[in-house]
């Protein structure tokens, strides 16, 4: 562990005798626009590999939109301002990257990493003055899909006596 970063362990694990479905996923929220900083539309989001999407947006029901819409950055870089997030999350159910930078010029950064998760959330409540990086295990379930829950995509399994780990980092950026 170094000292300006902040790792977080999850563990999910099954003594059942059972099948277990789960989903997992961190949930943490920064500050925007970052201290010392300038407006909200001076942060960029830089992936570490180059995203090219799709994306999904949630619905007025909770669920993701059936139809994914393209990936709103270039490349490696999404610029931010808050009107990228008025129709709802960012929701990536397979990102290149496993990590990211959240910065803007004269402001400390933030990078934030992954490890075990598969799905990438980013979102922000108009208005509000945070933003979310989430790393997820697992999504809301997508409109339109039908039958057992259990079938459905972004469902995760253990067998009996299975254990599954994932990590999420976050590192303060001089």
């Amino acid at each position: 562990m170094q000292e300006d970063t902040l790792d977080i362990d999850y563990e999910v694990s099954n003594p059942g005798d059972a099948k277990l479905p789960f989903s997992i996923g961190a949930h943490p929220a920064f500050a925007w626009p970052l201290p010392g900083a300038g407006g909200k539309d001076t942060h960029r989001l830089v992936f570490e590999q180059a995203e090219t999407g799709p994306v999904y947006r949630p619905g007025a029901a909770g669920l993701l939109g059936a139809t994914p819409e393209a990936w709103p950055g270039g490349g490696r870089e999404l610029a931010l301002d808050e009107a990228l997030f008025e129709r709802g999350a960012l929701v990536q159910l397979s990102p290149a990257s496993r990590h990211l930078r959240f910065s803007a010029s004269g402001a400390p950064g933030i990078e934030v990493a992954w490890e075990g998760f598969s799905e990438l959330g980013i979102w922000m409540k108009p208005g509000g003055d945070f933003l979310c990086i989430e790393p997820w295990a697992g999504h809301a379930e997508i409109a339109g899909q039908e039958g057992d829950y259990r079938q459905k995509r972004g469902i995760r399994f253990l067998a009996p006596g299975e254990r599954s780990s994932f990590r999420h980092s976050v590192t303060l950026l001089g």
